[in-house]
């Protein structure tokens, strides 16, 4: 059975766009990892994480190609997820970081002040 190269450029895509939302689920993930600082809540979000991403790459395979898994179609899906850690991961990191100072800064104020020794005593 042939295949066009349109559609197969549409699927190649379609999974190249769901590995860039899962990186950047990924990222969001080791965001609140660096925030706890727990190694075991580390490993247990990167294990949910891959069970979640391997369901979605089953689904979307069933989704758009009727269940026929490509070599192509894995490459795109990986592709995608490197691609989002190499370009959008490294800014959205620069921006967690900048927010994650600014509420140290804001949680360590209210520390300091009347209300919060009230309230943290």
């Amino acid at each position: 059975m042939k295949i066009s190269y349109v559609l197969q450029m549409r699927e190649f895509l379609i999974m190249l766009s769901c590995g860039i939302v899962l990186g950047i689920i990924y990222g969001l993930l080791k965001a609140l990892c660096r925030i706890t600082k727990n190694k075991i809540v580390e490993i247990i979000t990167n294990a949910i994480l891959t069970a979640i991403g391997t369901i979605f790459f089953i689904f979307m395979v069933n989704v758009i190609n009727l269940g026929e898994i490509r070599a192509f179609l894995i490459i795109a899906y990986t592709l995608g997820i490197i691609l989002e850690r190499i370009t959008l991961g490294k800014i959205f990191a620069k921006g967690y970081k900048s927010v994650y100072n600014i509420l140290v800064r804001i949680i360590g104020k209210f520390k300091n002040s009347n209300i919060g020794k009230v309230i943290l005593k």
